[in-house]
């Protein structure tokens, strides 16, 4: 955290510009992870009532989220169609069906309104879903018309109540994804996925889905957790650097996934944001988007009270300089954070342009 503080001070007063719709999160000294993400989503309730805006579909619809990576030169996994209109996405299927053989396989089927896990709003197609007779008609078609009118819900978290009321309000869409190309070596043999939290335009540190004990750290440094299931509260201790991934590091991996992070944070001007990256170990110049998030819920282990304080921090400065923010920070505090400079732009989050941002 402490190593980080003038990397993030430097981004809010050089590289980095917040959106708007972002500067409604009202935080208090103190704050845990969670709590700050329960008033960034109070924000986004309130904005939607007061203002119709509907920033959170940045993440929360994910054609809009694959269309603002497009808009904005974010290397993602080739988007084959997004559709807004079932009878067109039936028609491309059989397109597609009708030239089978010009695709990689598998194909992503993706419902844009049903991006929480619980969903299940994705769907990998072989190439047999298309080739075999009846295929498409017994598995494809019938899951499209289902996830078209499946309505998504964001259950036993504790932003539940105020998340469904924002997710009752999108409109079902689904996009169509080629696979992501590079070479699978982890345990799952899925693609190698890093999970990077940035803050105020700073990548800060990243996780791995398939391995769940290494954190990556700024500066080449990988982080082991113990996390043995029958001491669960002594996962903070015992931590070494790990060597299992030092090739990410080595190869030039790790830093073109920071840039990678920081360039979706900067583009859309969200004080916040995980990114999920997908790295290909034969390309390490050619890490992609995969999707993101505005409301981790994973867990940070002992980084959580300082991501927090990182988000908060700049937030509390903003508040200080209003009266009734005055009695919210240290002196130390006050003296360590800059005051983010808002955005010149009246644009909703997923409509900017890239001169806007």
């Amino acid at each position: 955290y402490e190593s980080q503080v003038g990397h993030i001070q430097e981004s809010l007063k050089n590289r980095f510009t917040l959106h708007p719709y972002f500067s409604y999160t009202v935080v208090r000294r103190g704050m845990r992870l969670e709590q700050v993400v329960n008033q960034r989503l109070k924000s986004f309730e309130m904005q939607l009532h007061k203002f119709n805006a509907t920033g959170f579909k940045i993440e929360k619809d994910k054609c809009a989220m694959l269309e603002f990576f497009q808009d904005h030169d974010i290397h993602v996994p080739k988007i084959i169609g997004i559709f807004r209109n079932k009878k067109k996405m039936h028609e491309k299927l059989k397109a597609i069906q009708s030239q089978w053989a010009s695709y990689n396989y598998p194909l992503f089927l993706k419902g844009c309104h049903l991006t929480q896990g619980g969903d299940k709003g994705t769907v990998p197609v072989r190439m047999e879903n298309f080739t075999r007779k009846g295929a498409m008609e017994r598995f494809m078609i019938p899951w499209v018309d289902t996830k078209w009118e499946q309505r998504p819900l964001d259950n036993n978290r504790p932003w539940s109540e105020i998340m469904n009321k924002l997710l009752a309000t999108l409109e079902p869409g689904i996009a169509i994804q080629a696979p992501f190309r590079g070479l699978r070596i982890s345990p799952d043999n899925t693609p190698l996925e890093t999970k990077v939290e940035v803050v105020w335009g700073r990548a800060y540190l990243g996780l791995f889905p398939e391995y769940h004990d290494v954190i990556a750290l700024r500066g080449g440094i990988f982080e082991y957790t113990d996390r043995g299931e029958e001491a669960p509260e002594h996962w903070t201790l015992g931590n070494k650097e790990d060597t299992r991934l030092r090739w990410l590091v080595d190869g030039g991996h790790m830093e073109s996934v920071w840039a990678l992070a920081e360039k979706v944070a900067r583009r859309i001007g969200i004080d916040e944001i995980r990114v999920d990256i997908f790295i290909d170990p034969e390309r390490p110049e050619a890490p992609a988007v995969n999707e993101i998030s505005l409301s981790s819920g994973h867990n940070y282990l002992f980084h959580a009270p300082y991501l927090a304080q990182a988000w908060a921090g700049p937030h509390l400065k903003r508040q200080w300089k209003t009266s009734s923010g005055r009695e919210g920070m240290t002196d130390e505090e006050v003296r360590m954070w800059t005051a983010p400079k808002l955005r010149a732009t009246t644009k909703d989050v997923h409509l900017q342009t890239i001169a806007a941002s």
